[in-house]
């Protein structure tokens, strides 16, 4: 038999909270092809794993959606630098709200049909099979003037994207559903100046750079990265130039009119148009905020502690598991 899995559980997964598979089931899907962990918080994530690396493991598995894979991630790379290890591979078992991770690589079937193929691969003993995403590299000064760096796969800095955010996750249940309903009264409510729909419009102050070159305008509605394509909720496609060892870059000027005229393009995976607006592939966007509001980025879906400045690039390629 292969080495065991380490399953990483977050009793605040929206799928275990609907009982779509119970946190105590999932070690009796897994038996002896893996170890379950009941994770509490952050630093229970960084203490269990730090234990589990110590022993081969045939990957490292996320019952927790994007964000819960992003701190395995983040923690998972602390740890194998300071110990000069190669990490194993990731396996999001597809229990989130969006997914984008799973749906990027193909990933099929329930949390607990991807455990039984799992579990069945370890007892067969044959190597998973792996898929090398590309990431980014995001280092931001927080608003106390310390110097952070995370890896992820798609941030939204400021803009749209972020207040998208905002409203997505002040719903009382976050869903496909809810991104719809989102747009749908973004889109409905901009001609008659409706709250909802001028707040996820409002532009930020920002001086950016794209690629070293300073952009000419200092307010930005659309400020956002992607190190891979992604598929939110099967209802957007977004960061479609991301890819080949470059990042999908977006800043400048997105006008509302402009934005809900790109509607069909992003649902089908293209990109956006705007006579304001960069989107395209690059390799670095730097950005500092202006004025008084900060920057409230989103990193995976998680929320960043707001800061003045952000500088990404390309990043250190992941190993996710395919079963």
């Amino acid at each position: 038999m292969s080495p065991p899995a380490l399953v990483l559980v977050n009793p605040h997964a929206r799928r275990l909270k609907r009982g779509r598979l119970a946190a105590e089931q999932v070690q009796g899907i897994l038996g002896r092809s893996g170890d379950v962990i009941l994770t509490k918080d952050l630093d229970d994530v960084r203490a269990v794993l730090s234990e589990a690396l110590k022993n081969p493991l045939a990957c490292i598995v996320t019952v927790g959606g994007d964000g819960a894979l992003h701190w395995a991630m983040h923690h998972a790379r602390a740890i194998a630098e300071e110990r000069g290890l190669t990490l194993p591979p990731f396996l999001p078992a597809r229990s989130g709200t969006i997914d984008f991770v799973s749906r990027k690589i193909g990933l099929a079937g329930s949390p607990a049909a991807i455990l039984t193929r799992l579990a069945k691969t370890i007892e067969e003993g044959r190597s998973l099979e792996r898929r090398s995403l590309p990431t980014l590299t995001m280092e931001f000064e927080d608003a106390e003037g310390r110097v952070l760096v995370r890896d992820g796969f798609a941030t939204a800095i400021a803009g749209i994207g972020a207040r998208f955010f905002e409203q997505y996750y002040a719903l009382e249940d976050p869903s496909p559903a809810g991104i719809v309903r989102i747009i749908t009264r973004a889109v409905a409510g901009f001609p008659f100046g409706a709250a909802s729909s001028v707040a996820i419009f409002k532009p930020s102050e920002a001086e950016v750079h794209v690629d070293g070159v300073l952009l000419e305008t200092r307010v930005h509605n659309a400020l956002h990265v992607g190190s891979i394509d992604l598929d939110l909720g099967s209802v957007l496609r977004v960061f479609p130039f991301a890819g080949e060892g470059k990042l999908h870059l977006q800043a400048g000027v997105l006008a509302p009119k402009a934005m809900i005229a790109s509607l069909p393009a992003i649902v089908r995976g293209g990109g956006l148009h705007g006579e304001g607006l960069i989107d395209r592939a690059g390799d670095t966007l730097e950005a500092r905020a202006l004025g008084d509001e900060l920057f409230h980025p989103i990193l995976d879906g998680e929320c960043l502690p707001p800061c003045r400045r952000v500088a990404l690039r390309i990043g250190r390629p992941i190993d996710v598991a395919i079963v």
